[in-house]
């Protein structure tokens, strides 16, 4: 009896050992089945060798599955056309065998479809962020990124603004544009935020000292370009074993007096001025300028700028996104002869005209203030 071209030319019984330790007779081509055992013996060679991602390694190993399961259907049908006693055992374990692949492949599946879910969910939560923070200035959120508000340009309107500044023309004139100048931190920040604030996410009282810092770092070089600049903080200007005398000289001037009989971190001497600037020889208590003279002694500087005090509340119902009040005393001092050069003081209140809050640059616009003082011939002031 002849036999078409399509059916087997050889049958042979041959017994299948997995490496899941189960055996499966069947008859089959020996072609199919060398294939199946080389889909196989690749599947386990990939699942303990290959040098790849996690996620790479599951894709490879379920496209070696799938071709896998292929063979089993092609040695399944073939089996069932040849003679094979114990067909019904066969077939049953087969079938178990396929139903369990199926599961695998599913699980597989579903698994790299949740992958790359969760890839996107925190692609899409870090593109909300922004990565802070493309500048040193912006401090980055730590809240969830669903919380963390929107991102972009800090939109605000100024209103309830007051203003002083003072130059010393005398000090001017002796102004060595090529000397030393230190740089102080702001000696004191006060930070005000109301409880569950959804616009304080990132504020904080060094959060605003390093914004000021930021806007500082680009103004004053501009402003003084002959000038070395160096920072009076510990490993710096300042050695670290002097850091408990820097902490004792920041407490201490604070505490000293300057104007009108006021401690110098007291800024209601200047909140009530009939002019919003002058030029001014204003005469510095002699405790003060020994500490001033003291340290330009001590750490070879002439001149030191000195943030003396900033203060930020934060108001999350103001505008449309939020807003703060800002208050600041901002001063620049002849340190070797203990004389005010330039002191500024700025008040006002921002708020929001856009949708983004005002989760940083808090000391932008009063940054663009100072630069603009900065300008000023102090020749040119006219005391109104």
């Amino acid at each position: 009896m002849g036999t078409s071209k399509n059916s087997f030319s050889m049958k042979s019984t041959v017994i299948l050992r997995h490496s899941s330790s189960f055996k499966v007779a069947k008859t089959a081509s020996i072609h199919h089945f060398c294939a199946y055992a080389l889909v196989d013996a690749t599947r386990q060679w990939a699942y303990k060798h290959a040098h790849c991602t996690r996620f790479g390694q599951q894709s490879f190993l379920l496209w070696l599955d799938l071709v896998r399961f292929h063979f089993r259907k092609v040695i399944f049908r073939r089996a069932r056309m040849g003679v094979f006693k114990n067909f019904f055992m066969a077939k049953l374990t087969l079938v178990a065998v396929d139903f369990a692949l199926v599961i695998r492949a599913f699980w597989l599946v579903m698994r790299a479809l949740l992958g790359g879910f969760l890839l996107l969910s925190l692609a899409s939560c870090a593109t909300s962020r922004g990565e802070a923070s493309n500048s040193g200035s912006e401090v980055t959120g730590d809240s969830e990124c669903a919380e963390c508000g929107e991102q972009g340009v800090v939109e605000l309107e100024i209103s309830n603004e007051k203003s002083y500044q003072e130059w010393n023309l005398k000090a001017y004139e002796l102004f060595d544009s090529s000397a030393v100048m230190g740089v102080f931190p702001t000696l004191s920040v006060v930070a005000e935020a109301p409880e569950n604030c959804r616009i304080c996410h990132s504020f904080s009282a060094e959060a605003i000292d390093f914004d000021l810092a930021h806007y500082e770092d680009s103004l004053v070089p501009v402003a003084f370009p002959k000038m070395q600049r160096e920072l009076m903080l510990p490993g710096m200007r300042i050695p670290d074993a002097d850091s408990t005398y820097l902490a004792k000289f920041s407490k201490d001037i604070l505490s000293m007096t300057f104007a009108e009989g006021k401690k110098l971190s007291d800024m209601h001497p200047w909140q009530g001025r009939s002019v919003s600037e002058q030029t001014f020889t204003r005469e510095v208590p002699f405790p003060l300028k020994k500490k001033l003279q003291e340290v330009a002694l001590r750490y070879n500087v002439r001149y030191l700028t000195i943030p003396v005090r900033v203060s930020v509340k934060m108001l999350p119902h103001a505008g449309r996104s939020g807003g703060y009040e800002w208050k600041s005393l901002w001063t620049l001092w002849d340190a070797r002869y203990g004389e005010l050069v330039f002191l500024n003081y700025s008040e006002f209140m921002a708020e929001t005209t856009s949708r983004i809050a005002p989760e940083r640059e808090w000391a932008k616009p009063f940054a663009e203030r100072l630069g603009k003082a900065f300008r000023v011939k102090p020749i040119q002031v006219e005391n109104h």
